[in-house]
């Protein structure tokens, strides 16, 4: 039988995390710390697998698997994050800088992949869950050529404004 205390104690420790990234989507934080947490031990969890891309050519690709991690390592690592961002608040905030510029990375190649996948301005705005004039927007852009940096900032913007309509 495993400690069910600590079942709230990780419970506790990725509240406090996540509401020092207040931006990031659930699921986000877990694959943010996961990743971090395979960086910093060795490349646990990592699978090597094979996919196609968006042109239909298989590739090398991986995933993370941590059905089998231990909850006491799992636990640790959380509390050492906590303990870091209360050491230092700066550098946590140039890590959550720095996460919510891979998003925004990640929904530009995103919507680039669906795009040159035959999906409708619809289907990517679900997918992504942006309003599909964000998509349009993004679209355009990319077939006048568009900088990456560019797109970029019209998402942070985007974002921010929603934010700002939920406040």
């Amino acid at each position: 039988m495993r400690e069910h205390a600590r079942i709230q104690r990780i419970l506790s420790l990725l509240e406090t995390i996540w509401q020092q990234q207040p931006d990031v989507r659930f699921n986000q934080l877990i694959s943010n710390l996961q990743h971090m947490y395979s960086a910093q031990n060795e490349g646990y969890g990592k699978r090597k697998m094979k996919e196609q891309d968006f042109l239909g050519k298989e590739v090398d690709s991986s995933y993370l698997d941590f059905f089998y991690l231990e909850d006491v390592k799992w636990e640790a690592f959380l509390d050492s994050i906590v303990e870091k961002a209360k050491a230092d608040p700066e550098a946590t905030e140039e890590s959550t800088n720095e996460n919510r510029r891979n998003e925004m990375k990640d929904n530009i190649i995103a919507v680039s992949k669906l795009v040159l996948s035959n999906k409708t301005v619809d289907e990517i705005a679900e997918a992504l869950a942006v309003s599909p004039t964000y998509v349009e927007n993004i679209k355009a852009e990319l077939l006048e050529g568009t900088s990456l940096e560019k797109l970029q900032k019209e998402l942070a913007e985007y974002k921010k404004i929603r934010a700002d309509d939920h406040e």
